[in-house]
C-alpha cells in the first residue's frame, strides 16, 4: 500500500539521525497518514506472538517493539501516492487527499471528545478515526497499482478485522443499533464530520451534536464550539493541502451581527535600537587576533563562534592532521552528542580521495544534492555513515605552506544557501591568515 510522498520524506529525514529520534517523533508522522497507520498496525498484528501477548494499538508502542531503525527503514520504502496517481489521474489523486484531510479533522475533533470522556485509551480513538476512510483511499488508489491490495468488500470492521488489526480498532467502526456509547460517540463524530463538511445548515449536523452532547452530558452548544474551533485549526494549519475544500469555509456564513474589531490604542512611537551585526563582529575579531599573534586555540575559539554565532552552523567539525600518521582526526567540535560517531570522525590520507586533494592548497567544496554526482563517488570510504548529511561546507587550513586540516560545518536538516558557503570560505580564510601570522610572531 503507498503511502503520502511528504511521509515518506518525514520519514527519509528521521532515518538519517535514527539515534536521536523520539518514538513520538515517529507516531505525530504515522498518525498523519491513514495508510501508513494501517499498514504499521496490519505488520505488528501479524506478528508471531503466544496466546498471552496483547494486542498493540499505540504507534509509540509499535516503534518501541520494532525499534526505531527498523520502522523507519521498512515503512519509508514504500511507494507514494504521488508516483501512482501523478500526473495521470489529478482528480482521483485530490479526492485521495480529501479522505485523509477529512480524517485527520475526525480524528483531532474525536479526541477532544474523547478527552471530555476521560477515555483511557485515546491512541484507539485516534486509529479508528484516521482509518475510517481507508477503503475510500484503497478505493482510489488500487486499480492504478501494479502490486495487488487486500480485497475491500463488506464493511469496514470486516475488512480491518481480515487484515489482522487490533479487535479494539475493528469494535469502534463496527456498526452496531446497540452499540455503548463510545462507539456511538465515535461514529456520531464520523457522521458529523461528514455533514459539517457540506454545509453547517445540513440538519444532520445538528442531530449529531445533540448526540454527542447526550453522551458527554454536556451542553450541544459546547460540542459545536469544538467542532469550530478543530475546523478552524485545520484551515490554518501551515501544512494543509492546496486545493481541498476546508469544513471552516462555511463559518462566516453563519447568521448574527459581525462583532466590531475593538478600538486599537495609540502606541508612542518606539525608537529602534540598531541591531548589531554578529557574523562581522565574529569576523573582525578572527581578524584582529591574527594581527595580535593570539593563541592557536584563542584562533579556534573565534573561528568556532563566527561559523556557530555568526553564521549559524549548527554542527561544527575540525579534522586536524596527526603527527606522523596520514590521517585526519576530530579535534573540535561543536553541535554534535557525545556519543555520535561524528565525534570519532577520522580520515585517512593514505589513499587519492577528495579531501586528499583538498589538502593540497587552500580550496573549499559546497556538498549538496546538486554536486553529490560530482562530489560523492570522491569522498573517502565510510564518511558518509559517519557524516550522513545532505548538505555541508568542507575547506582545508593551512599554517603558512602547511596543511593544518580540515573545517566541516552544516546546518543539520536546514540546506546551507550560497550565503553560507561564501562566508564560511572568508572565515576559513581568515583562520588561515590568522595562524599563519600567529606562526610568525
Amino acid at each position: 500500500m503507498p503511502i503520502l510522498e511528504t511521509t515518506r520524506t518525514e520519514l527519509q529525514q528521521l532515518l538519517r539521525r535514527a539515534e536521536r529520534v523520539r518514538t513520538s517523533e515517529v507516531a505525530e508522522i504515522v498518525q498523519k497518514d491513514p495508510l501508513l497507520m494501517l499498514q504499521a498496525l496490519r505488520f505488528i498484528g501479524n506478528r508471531s506472538r503466544t496466546s498471552l501477548a496483547a494486542e498493540v494499538v499505540s504507534i509509540e508502542n509499535i516503534v518501541m517493539l520494532m525499534g526505531v531503525a527498523p520502522f523507519l527503514e521498512r515503512f519509508s520504502a514504500l511507494p507514494t501516492v504521488e508516483s501512482i496517481l501523478l500526473p495521470k489521474y489529478p482528480d482521483e489523486y485530490r479526492a485521495f487527499l480529501g479522505e485523509v484531510f477529512l480524517s485527520r479533522f475526525a480524528a483531532r475533533l474525536a479526541l477532544v471528545y474523547a478527552y471530555w470522556r476521560y477515555d483511557a485509551h485515546p491512541e484507539e480513538i485516534t486509529a479508528a478515526t484516521i482509518l475510517s476512510r481507508c477503503m475510500k483511499m484503497l478505493g482510489l488508489v488500487g486499480g492504478k497499482m501494479d502490486a495487488k491490495l487486500p480485497p475491500q468488500a463488506g464493511n469496514l470492521d470486516s475488512f480491518l478485522e481480515g487484515i489482522g488489526l487490533p479487535e479494539q480498532v475493528c469494535k469502534l467502526v463496527r456498526k452496531d443499533d446497540e452499540a455503548p456509547p463510545r462507539v456511538a460517540m465515535l461514529r456520531a463524530v464520523m457522521q458529523l464530520v461528514d455533514a459539517f463538511n457540506q454545509g453547517w445548515w445540513q440538519p444532520e449536523v445538528q442531530q449529531e451534536v445533540d448526540l454527542i452532547a447526550g453522551i458527554l452530558n454536556m451542553e450541544p452548544d459546547e460540542v459545536w464550539q469544538a467542532l469550530c474551533r478543530a475546523a478552524l485549526t485545520m484551515a490554518r494549519d501551515p501544512a494543509r493541502f492546496e486545493g481541498i475544500d476546508q469544513p471552516a469555509r462555511w463559518l462566516p456564513m453563519l447568521p448574527g451581527a459581525w462583532p466590531k474589531p475593538p478600538e486599537a490604542a495609540p502606541v508612542a512611537p518606539v525608537q529602534e535600537k540598531p541591531v548589531p551585526d554578529i557574523l562581522s563582529q565574529r569576523m573582525q575579531a578572527l581578524h584582529l587576533a591574527g594581527k595580535t599573534g593570539a593563541a592557536a586555540r584563542d584562533i579556534m575559539a573565534l573561528t568556532v563562534r563566527a561559523l556557530a554565532e555568526g553564521l549559524g552552523m549548527k554542527r561544527i567539525v575540525f579534522n586536524l592532521m596527526t603527527p606522523g600518521k596520514p590521517e585526519l582526526r576530530a579535534r573540535y567540535v561543536l553541535g554534535v552528542p557525545k556519543e555520535h560517531p561524528l565525534r570519532q570522525l577520522v580520515v585517512q590520507l593514505d589513499a587519492q580521495h577528495l579531501f586528499v586533494r583538498l589538502l593540497e592548497k587552500p580550496q573549499s567544496i559546497w556538498f549538496n544534492p546538486v554536486t553529490a554526482k560530482q562530489f560523492g563517488p570522491l569522498l573517502p570510504a565510510g564518511f558518509q555513515a559517519q557524516y550522513p548529511a545532505e548538505h555541508f561546507c568542507a575547506m582545508s587550513v593551512f599554517v603558512g605552506e602547511k596543511p593544518l586540516g580540515l573545517i566541516f560545518a552544516d546546518c543539520e536538516e536546514s540546506p546551507l544557501t550560497e550565503h553560507h558557503y561564501q562566508h564560511f570560505k572568508q572565515i576559513c580564510l581568515l583562520t588561515t591568515r590568522a595562524l599563519t601570522h600567529s606562526a610568525i610572531r
